[in-house]
Formats: structure tokens, C-alpha cells, sequence
């Protein structure tokens, strides 16, 4: 199963239903491990917006449970670029705006 395509779908599925009931909702896909796609993501909404009054933090994987000695280092690796620099490159990108405000 592609995670990626279900979480696209149901992004924009609840979009929908949101715009339907009359509301406003911003969604974009987004690599938190790719600074670049969270830096165009923030410019994007602060053009639409002009500001961003609360960020969550909220991607995450745990990775397979494996002995330490046995755990994949490719898989690791990712788990500490989504989890750990994920978060990083979406604080280090949205909190100076949240400080504007």
C-alpha cells in the first residue's frame, strides 16, 4: 500500500468536504525532510494568509522493532531524518513567522 497516495486522497477528500460545508482549508503534500518543499509550502500559505498561528508537529514512524544490532542503518536513517529533521525544518521555517505575530 502507497502511504503517500492514501494520505494525498484523504488530504483532499477532507478538503473537499470542509470547502463544502462552507469552510477554508490549505493542503499541500509535503517531504518534511526536504527543507526546500516546506520552505515553498510556508511561502505559500503566508501569500494566502499572511500569517501561521499554530504549527503540529505530528509526522512521525517508529520504524520495524529490531534489536539494535540487527536494525537496518537505511531505515534508521530515515526514521531520524522524518522524525528529527522533519521537525527541525518545520520549526526552523514557520516559528519566525509565528515570532512576527
Amino acid at each position: 500500500m502507497n502511504l503517500g497516495a492514501l494520505n494525498t486522497e484523504t488530504g483532499k477528500y477532507i478538503s473537499a468536504r470542509i470547502a463544502k460545508k462552507g469552510g477554508e482549508i490549505f493542503f499541500q503534500k509535503v517531504d518534511i525532510t526536504q527543507r526546500n518543499q516546506v520552505e515553498s509550502a510556508v511561502a505559500e500559505i503566508m501569500t494566502k494568509y499572511g500569517r501561521i498561528d499554530i504549527l503540529i508537529n505530528n509526522a512521525g514512524i517508529t520504524g520495524p522493532t529490531a534489536s539494535l544490532w540487527e536494525y537496518d542503518i537505511e531505515m534508521w536513517k530515515k526514521v531520524v531524518n522524518i522524525n528529527i529533521m522533519g521537525t527541525f525544518n518545520c520549526c526552523r521555517t514557520i516559528v519566525p513567522n509565528m515570532i512576527k505575530n
